[in-house]
């Protein structure tokens, strides 16, 4: 299950790079970075909830800050519910 989260964990961190305006390229060499760390890639196959509230935390932080970008108070909402989560998870 933790490594599921470290898939959507690098999944999430290409998403909230592309959301803050950067090219393609960059959003990919950000998320790669993160995924060949020996830290994230080590503790992806642990029972620790480090990456699972990684991936969390950077999902709440897409919402809210898609929520700024598009004045959407559904997505502030969902990046609240989503950040309850994560301090669930900590």
């Amino acid at each position: 299950m933790t490594l599921i989260f470290g898939l959507a964990g690098v999944g999430a961190t290409y998403f909230i790079l592309k959301e803050v305006g950067l090219s393609r390229g960059v959003c990919l060499i950000g998320s790669l970075t993160l995924a060949l760390n020996p830290i994230y890639f080590s503790l992806s196959y642990t029972f620790m909830t480090d990456v699972p509230f990684y991936t969390v935390f950077v999902l709440s932080a897409y919402f809210f800050l898609r929520s700024i970008r598009t004045d959407s108070r559904q997505a502030e909402a969902l990046g609240a519910l989503i950040s309850w989560v994560a301090i669930g998870y900590r």
